[in-house]
């Protein structure tokens, strides 16, 4: 069952969240590198989107909480499925955010959709659906909003969790706090490790390719070689839930 909601939007120490949370919970925790690595769980998360909530619960079965998008542009939907959930809003300041933010996961909002014939109705489907859960948190046409437009919408979306989800129910959060309130807040000891920290800005754009020359391909990708490159930036919960 869910306990753990995550409001916040990506870049927001969501990644080294998401492995604290499987220390502490015991269970893995769904960050947008789970669906990348579980292509069949698109269609319920665009059914969420566009408001059919009815397959979410299949999706997250066996998971102990949420970070990230697609979940961040669901919480409202997420809290009604699961009321008894607690929601965790990992911010940075504003900046910070946009400094790690524009080199990392808006210059892939830029990218064109690529060509199915080229690389693959998988790998097309995949930029269709990240795009859509993620342009759900900031106004549209995504790439006609100036930065300040972006980091207004990063702002009104903190500004809404902290208005409509109930105190005792919320922790805003930033990850440079460190163990206590998080371990606080789900009433847990605090584990005798450090704190994690992945998924850094460079290893983000290694990931994707964003620094490296377009790489042409030989034959479009298959859903096995797609979920298999991002299976690792997953973690374990990638199989121990999907």
């Amino acid at each position: 069952m869910l306990q753990v909601i995550g409001a916040g939007f990506g870049r927001t120490g969501t990644a080294s969240t998401k492995a604290a949370l499987e220390m502490l919970l015991g269970q893995p925790c769904y960050h947008m590198f789970e669906a990348l690595s579980h292509l069949e769980h698109q269609p319920a998360w665009l059914a969420a989107a566009a408001g059919d909530t009815g397959a979410m619960r299949g999706v997250l079965d066996g998971y102990g909480a949420t970070v990230d998008w697609p979940g961040c542009s669901l919480w409202r939907e997420l809290m009604a499925l699961y009321p008894g959930a607690r929601v965790l809003l990992t911010v940075r300041p504003p900046d910070r955010w946009w400094d790690s933010y524009s080199e990392t996961i808006h210059e892939l909002m830029l990218m064109p959709v690529p060509d199915a014939a080229e690389v693959g109705q998988e790998l097309v489907d995949l930029s269709v659906f990240g795009r859509v859960l993620t342009t759900r948190s900031f106004g549209t046409p995504y790439e006609e909003q100036s930065p300040a437009d972006l980091v207004a919408a990063y702002e009104q979306h903190n500004a809404e969790v902290r208005s409509e989800v109930p105190a005792d129910r919320l922790l805003e959060y930033d990850v440079t706090q460190g163990w206590g309130p998080l371990c606080d807040f789900l009433y847990l000891p605090v584990p005798d490790a450090p704190m994690p920290r992945t998924n850094d800005r460079q290893a983000f754009r290694e990931l994707f390719g964003l620094d490296g020359p377009s790489r042409e391909v030989q034959e479009p990708y298959t859903q096995e070689q797609i979920e298999g490159h991002f299976r690792t930036a997953a973690g374990d919960g990638a199989s121990s839930a999907g």
